[in-house]
Order: C-alpha cells, then sequence, then structure tokens
C-alpha cells in the first residue's frame, strides 16, 4: 500500500525531472562543443529538448521526429538561400536590418521543412528553428554550418531520447500510483458502507 507521502514525491519529481533533464542535455552539448572549440549548441536544440521532456508522448518528441524532422531542414535551408541568392546578405541577427532576399529564402525554408516533415512523418517545431537558422543567416550556410548544426541535432536526440524515456516510465509509475489510491479509496468506502 503506497505511503501518502509517495505521490506527493512523485509531484516533486514531475515537476522537477524535465527542467533538470534539459539542463543536463544542453550542458553536456555545450560543454562537449568547448572540448571540440566548435559551436553544436545552438537554439533549435532548445525547441527540440523542451519537445522531449515535456511532451514526450506527442509524436513530435518521438527520436525520428526529432532527429528526422530537423535534418529535413538542412537541405531545405540550403536550397533556399541558394535559391533566393541570399548566402551574399548580411545575417539578420547580427544587427543588419532583414534583407528582402533573408525573408524569402526563410519563408521557402519553412515552407520546404513542413513538406519534407509531413512527406516523411516527422513533424517537428525544431526543424523550422533549423530552416530559420540557416536562411536568416544566424548559421552558416556553407558544409561547415551545416555540420555544426547536424552534430548538434544528432547530439540532442540521442541525449534528449533517454531523458524522454525516462519521464514517460515516471509518467507511467505516477499514473500506476494514482489508480492504486483510486481503487484503495473506493475499496475502503465500500467497507465503510
Amino acid at each position: 500500500m503506497p505511503s501518502p507521502a509517495e505521490p506527493q514525491n512523485s509531484s516533486i519529481a514531475r515537476l522537477v525531472m524535465p527542467p533538470a533533464a534539459a539542463a543536463i542535455v544542453l550542458s553536456a552539448i555545450g560543454a562537449i562543443g568547448l572540448a571540440a572549440h566548435d559551436a553544436y549548441l545552438v537554439p533549435s536544440l532548445g525547441s527540440a529538448i523542451f519537445v522531449q521532456v515535456m511532451t514526450p508522448k506527442e509524436p513530435s518528441a518521438s527520436l525520428w521526429s526529432t532527429l528526422i524532422g530537423q535534418l529535413v531542414a538542412l537541405p531545405a535551408g540550403f536550397i533556399a538561400v541558394y535559391c533566393c541568392g541570399a548566402q551574399a546578405a548580411p545575417s539578420f541577427l547580427s544587427g543588419h536590418p532583414l534583407a528582402a532576399d533573408r525573408l524569402l529564402a526563410a519563408a521557402i525554408a519553412v515552407v520546404l521543412t513542413i513538406a519534407a516533415q509531413r512527406a516523411l512523418r516527422a513533424t517537428s517545431p525544431a526543424g523550422g528553428a533549423v530552416a530559420l537558422l540557416l536562411a536568416l543567416g544566424t548559421t552558416p550556410s556553407n558544409w561547415h554550418g551545416a555540420l555544426l548544426l547536424g552534430i548538434g541535432i544528432v547530439l540532442v536526440t540521442l541525449l534528449g531520447e533517454p531523458c524522454r524515456i525516462l519521464i514517460l516510465r515516471q509518467d507511467q509509475a505516477v499514473r500506476g500510483e494514482k489508480e492504486a489510491l483510486l481503487i484503495l479509496s473506493k475499496k475502503k468506502q465500500k467497507e465503510s458502507f
């Protein structure tokens, strides 16, 4: 029979585990990047780990969607940048105003990303962010930029997936505890009659 403290401890764990998992995963990716003297920790990874730990049951949190849904944004971003001639335009986030070719590249990159994600059944909001990182020039649209993004995407997927599974298991255990307490409560009510 579960003690009254168990559901409370489970509730505390449910509050603490997702942000702790996100912090650990992002810190690990940042540390790996520091050790490699490269920037693997990019803004889109925050969105990816958020979905993995906050909505672990959703299809967009799955390993497939987290990995493929972001990776398809790489070619989408490159195609958009080069089709619009935006590769020479200044980065929007470097203090320059948004150039028309970057704006057009951003729209095309997101459209291509959505189309690819739907075709592959790999919906990931972080994929839209990856497309924008390339289209707006925040990440260079060259092989090195693609490599940095690709490594970050693989790392957040591989490190975030065990966290997602752990949180799913914890949620199942809490549901089991609640069901057991409900059954026990109903049993006590029947006995009191």
